[in-house]
């Protein structure tokens, strides 16, 4: 997930005021982190000072963008990590950081989460899985296992667009939540994860994890 780095200092009568932040304006992870740079190219934006990644091509519906293979998992959420089942969440160390969240979602992210017992993520694909279109006939698996895909979504990507996905579909419930402004139709406004969302709401925005399902199920007392 995209995040903005806030950093807050004081001074006192004698003390100069501290300097302003440096902006942060290339990617954390390089472009070529798990191939992205076949199909994604990172842009910054001054005048916002935010960060995205977009298509570098037309790109139709289920292409394979990459495996996650390169995250750090974590026992914690934090405002940039992307939860991979009711209590594990990883940080994702490559330029995928800065997918950012949409209403109408142009990607869809399906998680491998670790095993219960374990807590490690799967080596190779699970034996259900069908990859994205135009996906490597193999993937080797980083330090910490495959945590997923991502792929592009149910209506397609155009060249130069931005590659979004829809965070409640992974997240249940988010320690800060912030005001969409995707402007797209049907846009939520307030996104804090699943939890507060109906199922309704929840549709067409992407693949939603199985716990998400899960828990909005429990919810619902269904």
């Amino acid at each position: 997930m995209s995040r903005d780095a806030v950093n807050a200092g004081g001074k006192t009568a004698s003390s100069a005021p501290n300097p302003a932040p440096e902006q942060q304006t290339e990617p954390l992870f390089p472009i070529t982190t798990s191939g992205l740079d076949s199909y994604l190219s990172y842009r910054y934006d001054e005048a916002t000072d935010s960060h995205s990644v977009v298509a570098t091509q037309d790109l139709p519906a289920n292409t394979h963008i990459a495996y996650i293979t390169t995250h750090t998992p974590l026992p914690t959420p934090l405002y940039s990590t992307v939860q991979t089942s009711r209590s594990t969440h990883i940080e994702l160390n490559s330029p995928l950081l800065y997918l950012n969240h949409s209403c109408q979602p142009t990607a869809s992210i399906t998680i491998f989460s670790p095993d219960a017992a374990t807590g490690k993520y799967p080596a190779t694909l699970p034996g259900d899985f069908t990859p994205g279109l135009n996906a490597p006939g193999s993937v080797k698996p980083g330090e910490h296992g495959i945590a997923g895909e991502v792929r592009v979504g149910e209506r397609g990507v155009k060249k130069g667009e931005g590659v979004t996905f829809f965070y409640p579909c992974t997240e249940w419930s988010m320690g800060r939540g912030f005001e969409c402004e995707c402007r797209a139709v049907g846009c939520l406004g307030r996104i804090e994860g699943a939890k507060g969302l109906s199922g309704k709401q929840m549709e067409g925005r992407g693949k939603v994890a199985a716990w998400i399902a899960e828990m909005m199920r429990e919810r619902d007392g269904e």
